[in-house]
């Protein structure tokens, strides 16, 4: 979890829960310019999960799969973009109460390239 943090960058993480518990990456409240890009999220029950940030937080080329919501934006500014959602159960990307949030070029079909 992220909160309470500013000028945060998360990138080119491998992360894998287990039987959809918690959430992969989570950025809470009074955040402030936050980046996740280019990580793998597997397994869990919101593979990203923004709530009440400040300022502009950025998903971008991130893969997502076999989580109960892929990425789930509540009350947010943020720029969600070429992502991967690919087998969540109830939804693969949820916004809701977040009128700024843009969220554009995401796909369900298959995992971008990504180098390691």
């Amino acid at each position: 979890s992220i909160v309470s943090c500013h000028n945060i960058r998360v990138q080119n993480c491998v992360l894998e829960g287990k039987w959809r518990n918690g959430t992969g990456i989570r950025v809470g409240q009074n955040c402030r310019r936050v980046v996740a890009e280019r990580n793998v999220i597997t397994n869990y029950d919101i593979g990203m999960h923004c709530l009440d940030c400040d300022e502009a937080v950025i998903l971008a080329e991130n893969f997502i799969k076999n989580c109960r919501q892929g990425i789930r934006v509540d009350n947010c500014d943020g720029g969600i973009m070429f992502n991967t959602v690919c087998h969540s159960l109830l939804t693969d990307i949820c916004i809701q109460q977040s009128p700024t949030a843009i969220c554009a070029e995401n796909t369900t079909d298959q995992p971008p390239a990504i180098q390691r």
